[in-house]
């Protein structure tokens, strides 16, 4: 709009009660998307459209009126907001969590994940569409489905790639301790840019800079039990946390220690027995925090 022009229109909106009105609510629409820095193709083939038509009237072509120029731009503004507001939804990660319970959901490439407690799992919107990549805090089972794409899991530690397969994966949240236990199935394991290929009944560990692997699997997730084969003590007490909440304060030369052994969910004070019975060391709890006598 000219100088003319603005000066003109100012002049209609002083003059003209029903003109400011409809002013003051698409000014509104124009507060509502101040924020929004979209451009879509149809705002601005619209736009382009409507700068074409306001061309002099010695080219047989309408002046287009103040009112209509405000209608215009209003739609125009609207078009931006809602194609904003529909892109903005459509790419939200959805983020799987499990509290204090275990949880399993069906992802939307059919893979089965099933996430222990304290677990989370994050996986953005352009899942089973440009890719299947998820990213895991915590612990979880997948089964994964065949589709002709790699299944890859993104963690602190590392990536975890397979085609499909089932296995379990935990990463820690407190330590640099990452577990792959694979039942079926094969996968590529990445850290640091160093790949280590597991097969069926492999098990690979993570810790302190160093990598090991064996035969030793651990269960799959149990809703009522915390069951594990010569695992690092660190991982059971991560697991108590996991499961009760309660912190641990164990010097580190004992936290590397392995044991094989079954505690339950549902009653701590069974766990230090167990804890108690099958090693050397006294656990008690103090403070809500695991140490030793």
């Amino acid at each position: 709009m000219s100088h003319a022009d603005q000066l003109l229109f100012e002049a209609d909106l002083v003059s003209n009660p029903e003109l400011q009105q409809e002013f003051e609510s698409f000014r509104k629409v124009w507060d509502l998307t101040a924020s929004i820095h979209f451009h879509s193709q149809e705002s601005e083939l619209r736009w382009s459209e409507f700068s074409s038509s306001i061309i002099d009237d010695q080219r047989n072509v309408y002046r287009i009126t103040t009112r209509k120029y405000l209608q215009f731009a209003a739609t125009i503004l609207m078009i931006a907001m809602i194609s904003y507001i529909t892109w903005f939804y459509s790419t939200k990660d959805t983020v799987f969590i499990a509290n204090q319970q275990t949880v399993s959901h069906v992802l939307e490439d059919q893979t089965l994940v099933t996430l222990n407690s304290n677990s989370t799992l994050t996986m953005d919107y352009s899942f089973n569409t440009k890719h299947r990549e998820v990213r895991l805090e915590g612990e979880a089972a997948f089964d994964v489905k065949k589709n002709g794409s790699p299944f890859i899991i993104h963690t602190s530690k590392g990536d975890v790639k397979v085609m499909g397969t089932q296995f379990k994966l935990y990463t820690s949240k407190y330590s640099d301790l990452l577990l792959i236990d694979l039942y079926e199935g094969q996968v590529i394991y990445t850290e640091n840019g160093v790949e280590y290929t597991l097969n069926s009944n492999d098990h690979l560990m993570s810790f302190n800079g160093k990598i090991t692997h064996s035969n030793i699997l651990n269960t799959p997730i149990d809703k009522d039990y915390i069951s594990c084969k010569n695992a690092p003590l660190i991982y059971i007490l991560e697991q108590i946390n996991n499961t009760y909440g309660y912190s641990y304060d164990i010097p580190k030369p004992y936290l590397e220690e392995s044991y094989t052994l079954v505690i339950p969910k549902s009653n701590i004070q069974d766990c230090l027995k167990v804890l108690n019975q099958i090693s050397s060391l006294k656990f008690k709890l103090k403070d809500n925090t695991l140490t030793l006598e």
